[in-house]
C-alpha cells in the first residue's frame, strides 16, 4: 500500500516538499514506518540530526496519535509530527 505522509516542523529540511510518499506492507507498525523514513534519507546532508527527530516524534492520523508499536491497515494520509514546546 501507498502512504501520503505530511512533514512538519524540522523535518520539513529533508523534504522541501513538505510531505513524502512511501509504499509499505498493510499491517506495518508506527516505528516501521519511521525507520523506513529514516533508511529514505541516509544520504541527506542532516542525516545525523534525524535520527533524534524520528526518535523524539510521532506519526498520527487525522484523529489518532499512533503508539510505535500500531499497526497502519489503511492507507489514510498519515502526519509527522514533531516535538513542540510553548507555553
Amino acid at each position: 500500500m501507498i502512504l501520503q505522509i505530511q512533514l512538519f516542523g524540522g523535518f520539513r529540511q529533508f523534504e522541501n516538499q513538505g510531505k513524502i510518499q512511501i509504499e509499505v506492507s498493510p499491517g506495518i507498525t508506527a516505528k516501521e514506518i519511521k525507520e523506513i523514513i529514516f533508511q529514505g534519507f541516509a544520504q541527506h546532508p542532516q542525516v545525523a540530526s534525524l535520527r533524534g527527530l524520528l526518535d523524539s516524534s510521532v506519526l498520527a492520523t487525522e484523529d489518532t496519535i499512533l503508539d510505535p508499536n500500531d499497526k497502519v491497515l489503511e492507507t489514510s494520509p498519515l502526519a509527522l509530527l514533531p516535538p513542540v514546546c510553548g507555553g
